[in-house]
């Protein structure tokens, strides 16, 4: 063939067939071997003598010439046989290989000239081919979801996904050794497969739905995917006309209304939605809509007089993410706010101050007087920094104040019989009991209780995120802003110790994100010596930054290994300040560090490719000797252990693809849980795994965003209630306390976090829990003394009956020696079951003074 003297040359130049006197029509679905056989000659024969392959696609060929000896078939006016689903999909694969060889060929002999190799390539079928076989691939596998789950009820159906997954890999089986077939197949059973999620998560309305409720629905559907599966939903063309319609609804509301509304949805929706509408909302597309146009500035002017409307943005503010996108919005709106009030800032600052001393996000506030140092308004920036900083100074002093006066009132009664009785109960027996005395005080109390917790931990979670945004403020006003020494000076104070204390153990996730993770930071720093505060923050803190961090380890990207490495130098910090030995802490330092280390191998690699065993046999030996170091069994173990067990499985999900919902992968991050301890037997781990409810504390759209697909939060959350949880028996034994503060009262705390959720009854995990025992240890459960010792007593009965003792007299002799007694005995090493016993059958030995004498004698 010679090269082409100019312009363009066609791929039909390669393809032409001779003249001949026979020649034959092609239609739709031949293939060289069947018009070969349909004229009794070989395919080779056909094929020499139209210079083409036996493999060519012939869609793109008219005539075919026929050899001089073929028979033409006869003219029945039979149809063909109809091809079936798996014979249309093997031919559409056949002139798909056809196309890349014929393109290939193609190229390989056509001059090195740019212009001509790409024509040849956008010329050659390929894309059609491709796009043909992916239809018949849609249609075999449709063939198959229908014919397997059509008319069978919805609960008895096969899940489409596995339906889709088996019929994929039949189709790939059938074209085993052809590496071109394979991975356009794989593409294009992922494709359907994401395009049959995609389809079945978003919902259909009729009726009169809101665009914000169309998305909260959507929403709902979406808990629990992965984040590819929520891009393609996202990305749906009638998804993008709900978020459209979305901001246009809030954008013509009345400005109070719009700015709650759209505060409202950014609670209900995934980041990347919420960031989409508030984009939409800020930047209308209609220059038309002047109602539209508008409805940014009014919110943010409104922002400066309404401590509501401030509250609002300020929530929306803060759900715009950390990608350059958003950051250009949030200066955006920042700006739009510091322009309207640099010659006036006075009222701003009074509503700053009122809305976030209620809970407000101080982000906004500190963002605005960035912007006005930045113009030049250095006064202003003063006035509005002072918002902030006078606000948050409020909720610490008075707002967290009332809250725990509020909710100490309302459980006045339970905190005295949880000091009184509890000694003498179990765990398990103490909880039956809580829930037993809450069950009986009804809906209205109940509710009540609820709606206290909720706002004291709200504002916990609001103190917590100021702290961190004054900890970290933009560079413009680092010299006019408190030091980290002033900040934490705020936080040396008992009660804001206790309120934070008591909403960690609620709620972990009030230390979620960066600055309120640093505020935890600071909080541990001052107060360290506090042994009741460590008992809640450093379990939360740990729960919520160190272990999800540690959990996103990709190896092979060197980002998330630095990431990593930041985070290890955090957990040193803090278990410093947890009361764990330095020589424990660089020991388990290092090791971590030489398991990232490890991690960098080809074995880890074969885990991208479904071969995580690999992965697991690699980092065996690793978290074994982590097992044998000499802190093993203590609390470094505890520490050091889980954050092993979260590199190396974290890194096994993320390297592999796969999910903690894949059955395969429960066995091996059970293995790799056995090897360094961290779980007694791999049958409790899976189980376990499988048990994790992500719609509790860990909220809507917590770990999922930032690891390896949603399934992933899964495998946080049992880390987590197998880290605090481990070796709580063995610090009681030991007398151990910096075990106790990273074990049980983080397994109360963490439980919650995972499995609680909106039923304030939820076993371990109630709001009540542990947390009344924190506020009655603390003492600030006593707001006023009982009315009638009568009425005491009888409550004290019914908390005993509720926990499950069931014998009167015995719960009689509880009551009558009291607290004090049933501890002295605790500490004397009997069990509650022991107390239990002696109080049933050997009443007179109650009444024994269980202590030492002033010489340190028992008697």
């Amino acid at each position: 063939m010679r090269p082409a003297d100019s312009g363009s040359i066609s791929v039909a130049q390669y393809v032409q067939p001779p003249a001949s006197s026979a020649q034959y029509t092609v239609q739709p679905h031949d293939t060289v071997q069947s018009v070969a056989a349909a004229h009794s000659v070989t395919p080779e024969e056909l094929a020499r003598t139209n210079h083409i392959s036996v493999d060519s696609d012939l869609s793109h060929i008219a005539l075919l010439a026929l050899p001089s000896h073929a028979v033409t078939p006869a003219n029945d006016d039979q149809p063909p046989p109809t091809q079936t689903p798996a014979q249309k999909t093997d031919a559409a694969i056949a002139a798909y290989d056809a196309a890349v060889k014929q393109r290939d060929d193609a190229l390989r002999n056509a001059p090195h000239n740019g212009a001509i190799r790409q024509e040849i390539a956008e010329s050659s079928g390929v894309d059609q081919a491709q796009k043909a076989m992916d239809t018949a691939i849609r249609d075999e596998i449709g063939s198959q979801i229908a014919s397997r789950n059509g008319g069978v009820p919805a609960e008895f159906q096969t899940p489409t996904d596995q339906i889709i997954q088996s019929a994929g890999d039949a189709i790939a089986a059938r074209h085993q050794g052809d590496s071109v077939a394979q991975s356009a197949i794989s593409a294009s059973v992922g494709a359907y497969q994401i395009e049959q999620q995609t389809n079945a998560l978003i919902p259909s309305f009729s009726g009169p739905w809101s665009a914000s409720d169309k998305l909260a629905a959507l929403s709902n559907n979406l808990q629990g995917k992965s984040q590819d599966v929520i891009d393609h939903v996202i990305a749906d063309p009638r998804v993008q006309g709900w978020i459209n319609d979305a901001a246009k609804e809030a954008a013509h509301k009345p400005t109070v209304d719009g700015a709650k509304d759209l505060a409202d949805l950014v609670q209900k929706v995934p980041p990347d939605i919420a960031r989409q509408v508030i984009q939409t909302w800020w930047t209308p597309s209609d220059p038309n809509d002047l109602t539209a146009q508008m409805s940014p500035a009014n919110v943010a002017s409104l922002a400066a007089t309404d401590k509501e409307t401030y509250k609002n943005l300020a929530a929306v503010y803060r759900a715009l993410g950390d990608d350059a996108q958003s950051q250009t919005l949030r200066q955006q709106m920042a700006s739009t706010i510091a322009s309207q009030q640099q010659d006036n800032p006075t009222f701003a600052q009074h509503t700053f101050t009122d809305a976030i001393s209620e809970g407000g996000d101080a982000k906004l506030a500190i963002d605005v007087a960035s912007q006005l140092q930045a113009a030049g308004k250095s006064d202003a920036a003063k006035l509005i920094l002072g918002s902030a900083i006078g606000g948050m100074h409020t909720l610490q002093k008075q707002t967290l104040s009332q809250d725990m006066q509020t909710y100490a009132k309302q459980t006045q009664e339970l905190n005295e019989l949880i000091k009184d009785l509890g000694p003498g109960l179990t765990s398990e027996q103490e909880q039956k009991a809580i829930d037993s005395y809450i069950a009986s005080k009804g809906k209205d109390w109940q509710d009540q209780l609820a709606a206290t917790k909720d706002k004291l931990v709200s504002d916990a979670r609001a103190f917590s995120g100021d702290l961190g945004e004054l900890l970290n403020v933009p560079d413009n006003l680092k010299s006019i802003a408190p030091t980290r020494d002033d900040l934490g000076k705020l936080t040396d104070d008992d009660t804001t110790r206790q309120a934070i204390a008591f909403a960690a153990t609620q709620d972990p996730s009030i230390f979620d994100g960066k600055d309120a993770g640093e505020a935890a930071k600071l909080m541990i720093e001052v107060s360290h010596k506090n042994k009741e505060f460590l008992n809640s923050v450093g379990p939360a803190y740990l729960s919520r930054n160190v272990l999800p961090a540690l959990a996103s380890l990709n190896p092979t990207d060197p980002a998330s290994v630095a990431k990593v490495n930041e985070t290890l130098a955090n957990l040193k910090e803090v278990a410093g300040f947890m009361g764990l030995p330095k020589s424990d802490i660089d020991e388990g330092t290092k090791k971590l560090q030489e398991e990232i280390e490890a991690l960098k191998t080809e074995s880890l690699a074969d885990a991208s490719k479904g071969k995580g065993i690999n992965a697991v046999a690699a980092t065996r030996n690793e978290l074994s000797e982590m097992k044998e170091m000499s802190f093993s069994s203590g609390a470094a173990g505890v520490l050091f252990r889980a954050a092993a067990l979260a590199i190396s499985g974290g890194a096994l999900i993320n390297q592999s693809g796969t999910t903690a919902d894949d059955p395969s992968l429960k066995n091996q991050l059970a293995e790799l849980a056995v090897s360094v301890g961290a779980v007694q037997d791999t049958a409790a781990f899976g189980v376990a795994v499988g048990l994790v409810d992500r719609s509790g504390g860990l909220g809507k759209w917590g770990l999922g965003a930032n690891l390896a697909g949603a399934a992933t939060e899964k495998f946080i959350g049992v880390l987590n209630v197998l880290y605090f949880a481990q070796t709580a028996q063995e610090g009681y034994e030991k007398h151990d306390i910096p075990t106790q503060v990273l074990s049980l009262v983080g397994a109360a705390g963490v439980g919650l976090s995972v499995f609680g959720g909106a039923d304030i009854l939820g076993g371990m995990a109630g709001p009540i829990g542990l947390g009344v025992a924190v506020v009655a240890s603390l003492g600030i459960g006593v707001a006023e003394h009982y009315v009638k010792e009568r009425e005491y007593h009888e409550a004290e009965d019914k908390f005993l009956e509720g926990a499950g003792v069931a014998d009167a007299g015995a719960r009689s002799q509880m009551i009558s020696v009291g607290g004090e007694q049933l501890q002295a005995m605790r500490d004397r090493g009997m069990s509650p079951e022991e107390i239990q016993d002696i109080a049933k059958n050997h009443p007179e030995w109650m009444h024994i003074a269980y202590t030492n004498d002033p010489l340190g004698r028992p008697y």
